[in-house]
């Protein structure tokens, strides 16, 4: 016969209440923590998504071994981002190299990018997003980030390149902002390096820190604000397509290029690089030699 709580001697009747108590003391304690969990990584997931920026005064003047064209635009009532232009010692060129840079520093640091274009017959262009270098003002969302890209690519239209003679290149965080012009326009071709699947997939499978590996605990779907789909983009790009990802990529995990290789074109190539990090990935001499050729292949 079930024991009724009436049938309990006092004290045991005391001890399920505090029991019970206790039990809904936790619940609740860790309800909140879960819910404070959760407003904090929404108001400081740009935080995770802009990593290390290096701010640069207006005035500061960028030191280069060869000639650039500093180019400002203005992409918003008060934001004006920052751009340099390298032009090829080899002219007429044979096209332009547009970089998307990953997180962290600035566009300041180009030297070494723009002999290997140079080397190549290439001019090259790159800018520093929102909060970057002398960049102005910050994201809220990644329709902000996109309308900045494309803002990039019109610059260089208007410059009088060609859709045809301008290479995408989309490092890291910038892989998501090269593929989503690619698949909006009609460039010569794009290179990914180190991409993500999506921004969403990707805050699940941190794994470079025991802090970031709980941000699989939280509904990251519904928090973020940004997505920079390179999935999506991919699978609507008509332009070929060649990724370059590392093995060992412990902040965008490999698998990512793995999945992205599902939405590939015949004519579209992963080239996967063993043991490769994500640090400096992008200046090992196998990966120059394999932008250098990707792009030559279709020169």
């Amino acid at each position: 016969m079930d024991l009724l709580l009436s049938d309990l001697h006092p004290d045991q009747h005391i001890m399920k209440k505090w029991i019970m108590r206790i039990f809904s003391f936790l619940v609740i304690t860790l309800l909140l923590g879960y819910i404070g969990a959760s407003i904090w990584f929404y108001n400081h997931q740009e935080s995770f998504i802009f990593m290390n920026p290096v701010k640069l005064d207006a005035d500061y003047t960028y030191d280069f071994a060869t000639d650039y064209q500093e180019i400002n635009l203005k992409v918003a009532e008060d934001v004006t981002l920052s751009s340099l232009l390298f032009k090829s010692s080899i002219q007429p060129s044979s096209g332009v190299v547009f970089t998307f840079k990953g997180a962290g520093g600035n566009i300041a640091n180009q030297n070494e990018a723009a002999a290997v274009y140079d080397s190549l017959g290439f001019d090259y262009f790159v800018m520093d997003i929102r909060g970057y270098g002398k960049s102005e003002g910050a994201y809220a969302n990644d329709e902000e980030m996109y309308l900045d890209a494309m803002a990039g690519y019109q610059q260089l239209l208007e410059l009088g390149y060609e859709e045809k003679d301008i290479v995408l290149i989309g490092v890291s965080l910038g892989s998501g902002l090269a593929s989503y012009v690619a698949a909006n326009k009609d460039p010569r071709q794009l290179l990914l390096i180190s991409p993500y699947y999506n921004i969403k997939d990707l805050a699940k499978n941190l794994t470079f820190s025991q802090q970031v590996r709980l941000l699989k605990y939280l509904p990251t779907d519904l928090l973020l604000k940004y997505n920079l789909d390179n999935a999506s983009h991919i699978q609507n790009t008509s332009v070929p397509v060649t990724i370059f990802h590392g093995t060992a990529d412990r902040l965008i995990y490999y698998g990512s290029s793995l999945k992205l290789q599902k939405h590939f074109k015949a004519e579209d190539r992963l080239i996967t690089i063993e043991g490769g990090i994500h640090n400096g990935f992008g200046n090992r001499p196998d990966v120059i030699e394999g932008i250098k050729q990707t792009i030559l292949d279709l020169n």
